[in-house]
């Protein structure tokens, strides 16, 4: 799915997916505009041969000495919702951890960070994730 790719280099800390390519190609053709999903074969599309050098993905590559993974080699398919920018993070629900549920959020939930919380600080790292991440997809152009 079309959506920022982790990249430790980068200022933010994320990057365009596939270098870009993506980006591009939809702009170039007008794709972007257009008000519903698209998706893509990967593994027939030319678009499938993109690198992920400027990704996280790249980095470790690079520092095994390997190629870049192509797209195609990620995914058969890529989903694009549109441009990064008018994308929307989750919606955290309001106090969606309780007292009756807290025990299983704080085994689960990557939120925690392997530390206990209460439901009221569990909620609030959930919303304060979904705004950065909103951030995020607004910093991009």
């Amino acid at each position: 799915m079309h959506s920022p790719w982790d990249y430790q280099k980068s200022p933010n800390r994320a990057t365009y997916p596939a270098d870009s390519v993506w980006d591009n190609a939809l702009k170039a053709k007008g794709l972007y505009e257009l008000a519903k999903p698209m998706a893509f074969d990967l593994r027939s599309s030319v678009l499938g041969a993109a690198t992920t050098q400027y990704s996280n993905l790249g980095l470790v590559a690079e520092a095994q000495k390997t190629p870049s993974p192509l797209l195609r080699d990620l995914a058969d398919v890529y989903v694009v919702f549109g441009p990064l920018n008018r994308l929307h993070s989750l919606t955290p629900i309001p106090d969606f951890i309780t007292p009756s549920n807290l025990d299983q959020a704080n085994r689960l939930l990557p939120a925690t960070m392997g530390v206990s919380s209460s439901a009221q600080q569990m909620n609030d790292s959930i919303r304060r994730l979904a705004d950065d991440y909103q951030n995020l997809l607004n910093s991009f152009q």
